[in-house]
């Protein structure tokens, strides 16, 4: 069994950068949630805001890993109207019996992270071992890169068994 998986649902970059630093420091894949029908434009702003605050759970496309074979899944979101986004919250619907174990992140724009995690908890099935939040505004900075540190040093505690 390999040992974890990041996955992400990235529509700025942000989660998907982060997302790319975990996996960096975990040596894991990372595979992105992707949407049949793109989010652009203004409008997106909208429909995300919608879908998040409504819990719905749009398409999305199957990843080609199976969450069977990993110990850990990492899941990434960014923070919509105080929610994790909807793309993830249909992944995490699909997916919850086949996780293990569960970290989970976020991007924001300044929001509490609270019920995004609690979000999170909820629709997987399962607490989070770890959890890390930043800001947009915070990436790439000390503060960034210490709770960075401190979520790694958690998921491998856990991993270790301490």
């Amino acid at each position: 069994m390999n040992p974890a998986i990041v996955v992400v649902f990235s529509l700025t970059g942000h989660t998907r950068r982060v997302g790319a630093e975990i996996a960096q420091r975990l040596g894991c894949t990372i595979v992105e949630i992707t949407e049949p029908r793109p989010r652009r434009g203004s409008l997106a702003y909208l429909r995300s805001g919608f879908e998040a605050l409504f819990g719905r759970l749009p398409r999305i496309k199957p990843i080609d890993q199976n969450l069977r074979d990993f110990s850990l899944l990492v899941i990434g979101t960014p923070v919509w109207v105080g929610h994790m986004s909807s793309p993830v919250r249909s992944f995490l619907s699909t997916h919850r019996g086949d996780i293990a174990d569960l970290a989970a992140f976020c991007t924001m724009g300044g929001r509490d992270p609270a019920k995004t995690f609690t979000d999170v908890a909820a629709v997987a099935g399962r607490l989070p071992v770890a959890t890390f939040a930043t800001s947009e505004h915070e990436l790439g900075s000390p503060q960034h890169a210490a709770g960075l540190d401190g979520f790694i040093a958690t998921i491998r505690a856990q991993r270790e068994g301490g």
